[in-house]
């Protein structure tokens, strides 16, 4: 079983146990437990029972923060021939390490809409400024 979660606008593919690495989280500590509750997709491996969002699904996957760590180093090189112009700058991603612990399931009733739940289109409003411009016209 594998899941595809939405963290700070990045999509990730996850199945349980799995650890990786996103954009740094600065409110959470290591051992920390949180959700993912932007949900896009839960699916088996063998394709056999895809559930799809429209955007999200009402399901979470659970996650356990391993800690905080740093990417690995960029280096970018200027220079300009004969100038005596050479710069160098240097960067690292600062990243946090997530642990899958658990993916929530979907029932088949949840994840299909039904006539109730789709909104009812809104009614026509009516202005006083409409009214007067087709009157002038």
């Amino acid at each position: 079983m594998f899941a595809v979660i939405e963290i700070k606008k990045q999509q990730y593919k996850v199945s349980p146990d799995e650890t990786f690495l996103v954009d740094l989280l600065k409110d959470v500590k290591k051992g920390d437990k949180i959700e993912a509750d932007r949900v896009l997709l839960i699916a088996e491996e063998d394709g056999s029972d895809v559930k799809i969002g429209t955007p999200n699904l009402n399901s979470s996957v659970e996650l356990e923060v391993l800690g905080d760590e740093l990417g690995d180093k960029i280096r970018v090189y200027k220079m300009k021939p004969k100038k005596r112009y050479r710069k160098t700058q240097g960067s690292r991603a600062k990243l946090t390490k997530l642990k899958v612990i658990k993916i929530g399931r979907v029932s088949a009733k949840e994840s299909i809409k039904t006539e109730e739940t789709i909104a009812e289109p809104k009614p026509e409003v009516k202005t006083e400024a409409k009214e007067e411009v087709k009157e002038q016209a």
